[in-house]
């Protein structure tokens, strides 16, 4: 997972909707029901415009938003909620002028950093991701049928005995790891340092 799901940066010139941002998606992620992101937007030429858009079953302005309009004008959204039944944390930079817009976001809750855990347990009958802690050995025990896997950073792999009852695996360079179950399965899992 790569850290541009929690800050960012950048700049869009002209009308465009194309600066697409994949945040962490709260209904992926074990245990989350939200997360709260900060967003900037501000217009850098006379020319510039435009809005921050959350995708919630098709884009719509963000929550407070009134969006930026002419040179030096800028807005910041604070604790802007991710997360609900129709967004999977997909936001986007939409300009709306000829001119020039600059803009930056950044995960508000956990200073900015990955939702890690280090030890869980639960049940569960859909896929979940956890964020490992690099440097940490987790023993994993679940039941029924299931296989565990890791991101590496383009797709996901099977993790070496991912299907096992009982296994032990050291937190992958990505940190995210995924369990898929075939109906119910009950999951514990503990880390210590390496």
């Amino acid at each position: 997972m790569s850290a541009a799901a929690l800050r960012g940066n950048g700049s869009t010139t002209g009308v465009s909707t194309a600066d697409v941002i994949q945040l962490l998606d709260p209904t992926e992620v074990f245990g989350t029901d939200n997360f709260y992101y900060d967003f900037f937007i501000k217009a850098e030429n006379a020319t510039g415009a435009g809005i921050w858009q959350i995708d919630n079953s098709g884009y719509g302005d963000m929550a407070g938003a009134s969006g930026v309009s002419g040179e030096g004008h800028a807005e910041w959204l604070r604790r802007v909620q991710i997360g609900n039944a129709a967004n999977t944390g997909l936001v986007r930079v939409n300009s709306t002028g000829a001119g020039e817009v600059s803009w930056w976001y950044a995960l508000s809750d956990g200073a900015g950093y990955f939702p890690t855990v280090f030890s869980a347990n639960g049940s569960t009958s859909s896929d979940v991701v956890f964020y490992f802690q690099p440097g940490y050995q987790y023993d994993i025990v679940s039941d029924g049928n299931h296989s565990w896997d890791y991101w590496d950073g383009s797709a996901w792999q099977n993790l070496t005995n991912g299907t096992a009852a009982e296994f032990n695996i050291e937190a992958p360079a990505t940190r995210k790891v995924r369990m898929q179950p075939t109906g119910a399965v009950n999951f514990t899992f503990t880390s210590h340092k390496r």
